[in-house]
């Protein structure tokens, strides 16, 4: 992450509580998936509140996604989590857990949630990006600085808000606010 994301995601940090800035950071990977894939909106749902962060669903790829957000050096990934991935996978999506620390070099890590081990705490610095997802990583990496950028100011002022009006203004649909 570059210098100027980076303090632009610090200080949305500090003006908003732990949730709503998970919140604001999994609307704009929402956002930021739209931007990468080069899907119609129709094709993302982003989740809110309840069940699995972020569902994609195009013609040539299936992905459903759960968002982890942190400032800290642990990630927590629950038991519900990787059953909700489970369900979606068994109906032919891909699961994807993402994970993003707000710091200087940090980025979204895309990470096969089969290869992690159930438990409840992770350390940040043992996760990374597979191999298989690098493309798609580099890809969303680049929209989400841009956007990040692009609406620090008016996420600043006015939160979730802000970013539910870009969701409907671009179609993309979204459930629990």
């Amino acid at each position: 992450m570059h210098t100027d994301t980076y303090k632009a995601l610090e200080n949305i940090s500090k003006k908003y509580k732990e949730k709503q800035t998970g919140i604001i950071l999994q609307c704009l990977l929402g956002l930021s998936l739209y931007e990468a894939l080069k899907c119609p909106p129709e094709c993302i749902n982003i989740n809110l509140v309840e069940g699995v962060d972020i569902i994609v669903e195009c013609k040539d790829f299936k992905y459903a996604i759960e968002v982890k957000t942190t400032k800290g050096s642990q990630i927590n990934i629950g038991e519900k989590d990787f059953e909700g991935l489970k369900k979606y996978k068994e109906n032919g999506y891909t699961p994807l857990i993402t994970i993003i620390k707000i710091d200087l070099h940090s980025q979204w890590l895309f990470i096969n949630p089969e290869r992690l081990k159930r438990k409840s705490s992770w350390n940040i610095n043992e996760l990374y990006t597979d191999d298989i997802y690098k493309n798609l990583s580099e890809k969303v990496n680049e929209a989400f600085e841009e956007l990040v950028l692009k609406y620090a100011q008016e996420i600043q002022d006015n939160g979730v808000r802000y970013l539910l009006d870009i969701l409907r203004e671009k179609k993309i649909r979204y459930s629990g606010k």
